[in-house]
This record gives C-alpha cells, structure tokens and sequence, in this order.
C-alpha cells in the first residue's frame, strides 16, 4: 500500500507550492510590488524548496526505518520467472503442449528463464520460489496487496521458501508487470484470477500431494478469502494480514477534509474504484460475507471443527486504513479462537517492523495440524 515514487514527488510539489504562492501572493498584491520582482520571487522558490526537501528528507528517513528486510541471497532458494496465462486457462484454451511447458516450470524440472511469450495483456507475470528441501510439501499461494508487486514481496515470499515452502506469487491485473492486463481496483478480476490459479494448480501431478495454503495481505486477503470459500477442502491453510472486514464499510461515508482517509478515499475515486458498492459487488469482495455464506454449508460443530486450524488473522493496532475493529469482525464471523488472532501492539497498515513475528506465526500455523 506504500505511496509510489510518482505520487509522493506530486503530493511535495502541491504542498509545497502552497505557502510559497500564499507569500508571493501577498508581496504582490497588498503591497503592490511588481509580480517580476526578482527578489520576491527568490524567496518564494527559497520557501518552495525547503518544504520540498522537508518532504523528501522525510521518506528517507521512513524508508530507513521501515524498509529493514532485504531480500534473503538468492543461493538460499531458486526461482522461475513467467508469464502466467491466465485468460487461456480461463477459457481452456491451453494447448498440451502449453500446459506441459508450465507444468515443467513449476516441477523445477528446467533449468534458466523460459519465456512462454504470452502477450503482456492476457497473461500475469509470476513468481514460484523452491527452498532447498521440499519435505514440508506445502505449496503458498501468496496474494499481494494494493500497489505491490511479486518483487516488492519477496523478503517475505524467500523468507517462507527458506523455511522449506513452496510459493507461488503473480502480480495482479494493473500492477507490476501485469500493469497491461487490467485495471488494478478491479478486485473481482483478481478473485476469478486467482481461483483460476489454485484450480490450476491443484490438478498438477507434482502437487498432489501438498498441503495448499493461501495467504493474502491488505486487499490481497479479499483474494485469499474468495479463494477459500471457493475451494474449503482444498485449501487447508488460510492466513489473511491487514485484511478489510466489510468493503463498504472500509472508508466512512463522512470524513475529515485533507484527513488520511480523506486522500485514501479520493486515490481509490481517481483510479476508477467505488469505495461503496451495493449487493452482490460488495460481498463478493468482503471477507466478513465470504466467510458468512461459506459458514451455511457447516453445522455448528462442523464449522468449529473446520475453521480451528484453518484461518489465522494477523493485524495491528494501528492500523490506519483498515482499523482492528475490522479484524474483530472478521474474527467474530468466523468464531476463531485467540490462537488463530495475532494482534500486533504498531505496525501501522504496512506493518513495518512486524516482519520477524508475522513470518514466524505464519510458519507455527502452517505446520499446525
């Protein structure tokens, strides 16, 4: 969910500007100086410059700070880099010899990149990272967030594959390199995408016999949610971070002018995104309705049984996008104990600095039977 690069040098461009036009403004006109006096406009760019490096000084600082995880040596696991054709294997349209290629790649039974050249508007660029030892048999399906990528997640997806998992991860239609296949707030283009993708893999010989674990972060957990109602006895592993409960519910219908969730609210406007959907729109991307309908299939018992060892919530406190508020819910839907609820005390959104606990109550849960 960070800002991007081009965004962050906009917003220092606009607030900069603002106190620098105000005092050229009122040198100007009051006074009645000439609008070309150079001296009026050397304090004005003076001004405009030092809150501009205040902005920047600010994110270098954060980024400092925030960003403390690199990504593991790449000797410690091995990767394959593809294009996942997505729309063909939707409409089943892979021809075997197709199939047989992909299914090569994530065998790890090739060896150098293999380019399947798909075109970039039809297909999703992925990831699947092997650790060295493949005895946990378990293979992640993991969903990034809003705004990221497969490669801005790997200190987390080669952090797993060190610990002996198997992860699969795709940059999602609008992002990444998949930023030709769709528009990024179409979240219920990424739930087909990604079923599509778990039923995919699901039907490979290699994989039969894996344990299937999907998780997903920040509106990635819409994903992994869907995904979980979709296929509930073949996912066996479900862990959803910084989640959303109720979409529409996700921004207030009021809030404080220029406040954060003011600015969050109008980025998702500006990219075309309803922030309240209705009906059927809403609950097919709200975890809390996904995992109600998905409740009605089981007895009360039978859902206990069920979801003890299935669903694990990690969240933090100060979270500013999705308040824990949201993750009581989503909790108190699915009647979960506190040993499936990880809580962090900060963090924020992005949970920065949690990085250590999250991966460490990830690897507990997943080898939780």
């Amino acid at each position: 969910m960070a800002m991007k690069t081009g965004y962050r040098i906009l917003t220092a461009v606009i607030f900069s500007s603002i106190i620098p036009a105000i005092v050229y403004y009122i040198n100007v006109v009051p006074y009645g100086h000439d609008p070309g006096d150079l001296q009026t406009i050397l304090i004005s760019l003076v001004q405009f410059f030092d809150f501009f490096l205040g902005f920047v000084c600010y994110w270098l600082i954060r980024n400092l700070f925030s960003k403390r995880w690199a990504v593991l040596n790449s000797k410690m696991v091995s990767s394959k880099i593809f294009r996942f054709p997505i729309d063909k294997i939707t409409k089943d349209e892979l021809l075997p010899t197709e199939k047989s290629s992909i299914h090569a790649i994530v065998n790890s039974t090739v060896a150098g990149f293999v380019d399947l050249n798909y075109n970039k508007s039809s297909s999703l660029q992925s990831e699947i990272i092997f650790p060295q030892n493949e005895d946990k048999k378990t293979l992640i399906f993991y969903c990034h967030g809003f705004n990221d990528s497969t490669t801005k997640i790997r200190y987390k997806t080669y952090a797993l594959a060190v610990l002996g998992y198997t992860v699969f991860a795709w940059d999602a239609r609008g992002m990444g390199e998949s930023s030709k296949a769709g528009r990024k707030g179409d979240f219920q283009s990424r739930n087909l995408d990604a079923a599509e993708i778990v039923k995919f893999f699901t039907k490979i010989p290699h994989f039969q016999e894996y344990q299937f674990a999907i998780i997903g972060e920040s509106m990635g957990g819409i994903n992994a949610a869907y995904v979980m109602k979709k296929f509930p006895k073949k996912i066996e592993k479900c862990a959803l971070i910084s989640t959303p409960s109720i979409f529409n519910e996700t921004f207030p219908r009021k809030v404080t002018p220029f406040s954060k969730k003011a600015f969050q609210r109008f980025s998702y406007r500006v990219r075309g995104i309803d922030p309240y959907p209705d009906g059927e729109d809403n609950e097919t991307i709200s975890p809390y309705y996904i995992f109600q309908n998905l409740q009605k299939e089981y007895s009360e018992q039978e859902w206990k049984d069920y979801i003890s060892s299935r669903v694990l919530f990690i969240h933090s406190k100060t979270d500013g996008l999705i308040p824990f508020q949201k993750y009581e819910q989503n909790a108190s839907v699915l009647q979960v104990g506190s040993e499936n609820l990880v809580l962090f005390e900060t963090g924020n959104h992005n949970q920065n600095k949690n990085e250590l606990g999250i991966i460490s109550a990830i690897d507990c849960f997943l080898q939780k039977k």
